[in-house]
């Protein structure tokens, strides 16, 4: 091996045991990766937004969602899903509801949960440019399961569960009717006597399915499904009840001529988190050396590491050393030295060297 390399593997040694011996990381400098996200304000200034948009570093992302703060266009914190985030962070109810029945698993909490409660089908604001607010063509009805019986126990589910609006045949305070290629879709609320869920095929409005909750009135309760409707559940059946009071295997609220339904009017804020604590970015060599001799400790493991390298280092310099790498002052010194050595005896040395016995 070349004495320049041998130089090099030495001072690579050295390196390698300093960062083992001081307990190290090397770090390499980066610049992090800005991202937008929607910062929970914690102060009660009414004037400030409850949300801003912020550019944070991409190292500060994971403190930030633990906080509380989420990012344009998703969800926003501790709302279940029911908000969403513009690209201001300004908070707005994920889907706009025109028509919604379903089976109400929570009676106490005064309206639809889609957290909770099972939806049987709902009318809702179209995406992209159909979502405007008002009803027609474009928006969607939306359909998942049905009860398969009066006490709501046991559910069937639809085979199809999206239908694009394609008019509005009906829309008022009680009732509200739309159309699509695959059949009309009707819900009916009339206040104390009637809640209706009800889809059909056209032109004849049949085969249908039919589910309705009938209180104070001789209509009773009914459940009629038939496999050909245009949401096609999976069972038929045709139940008929006697029970004449609101019962919660269907609700049915409406909001067809006004106003969509959505989620209260502004999102519960979410409380500030503390970040969850992580170990800090370790310091530079450098500052480990100086902290390491601080303490005898410190200074004594600093102190053997040197020397181990000094050693290390001073090992590889004299073994790369041979006749063809001395200068010749250096070879012809250690010639001499040689002869010398060798002439030396009883006759070789003077008298001021060694006496003779007496």
């Amino acid at each position: 091996m070349s004495r320049p390399r041998q130089l090099l593997t030495g001072l690579s040694t050295m390196t390698l045991l300093l960062v083992i011996m001081l307990g190290g990381e090397v770090v390499l400098a980066q610049q992090p990766t800005k991202v937008e996200m929607c910062h929970f304000n914690a102060d009660d200034d009414p004037d400030a937004p409850e949300w801003q948009l912020l550019e944070v570093g991409g190292k500060a992302v994971d403190a930030h969602e633990a906080h509380g703060d989420g990012f344009p266009g998703g969800e926003v914190p501790g709302t279940s899903g029911q908000f969403v985030f513009d690209e201001n962070c300004v908070p707005q109810a994920s889907e706009l509801i025109f028509a919604v029945a379903y089976i109400d698993i929570n009676t106490t909490d005064g309206g639809f949960n889609p957290d909770v409660d099972v939806l049987i089908a709902k009318l809702v604001d179209g995406p992209g440019a159909a979502r405007d607010e008002i009803l027609g063509a474009g928006d969607l009805v939306i359909t998942d399961k049905y009860p398969k019986r009066f006490d709501a126990d046991e559910v069937g589910s639809f085979k199809v569960t999206q239908h694009e609006v394609s008019s509005v045949s009906a829309q008022g305070s009680e009732s509200c009717q739309v159309l699509s290629e695959s059949g009309a879709f009707t819900w009916e609320h009339v206040d104390q006597f009637l809640e209706v869920y009800n889809e059909s095929v056209l032109p004849f409005f049949a085969p249908f399915s039919f589910i309705t909750d009938g209180f104070e009135t001789a209509a009773g309760d009914t459940i009629r499904l038939n496999a050909e409707s245009p949401s096609q559940p999976t069972d038929e059946l045709e139940l008929d009840g006697s029970v004449f009071t609101d019962q919660p295997f269907i609700d049915v609220e409406l909001s067809c001529s006004s106003e969509p339904l959505s989620p209260p009017a502004s999102p519960p804020a979410s409380p500030p988190v503390s970040p969850p604590t992580s170990p800090p970015m370790s310091p530079p060599i450098s500052q480990h050396l100086i902290a390491a001799l601080g303490s005898p400790e410190g200074g004594f493991a600093v102190g053997a590491g040197f020397l181990l390298v000094l050693g290390t280092l001073s090992k590889t310099f004299y073994s790369s050393l041979t006749p063809e790498s001395v200068s010749g002052r250096h070879l012809r010194r250690e010639r001499a030295w040689l002869r010398r050595t060798r002439s030396f005896g009883a006759r070789g040395v003077s008298g001021r060297h060694m006496r003779r016995p007496g």
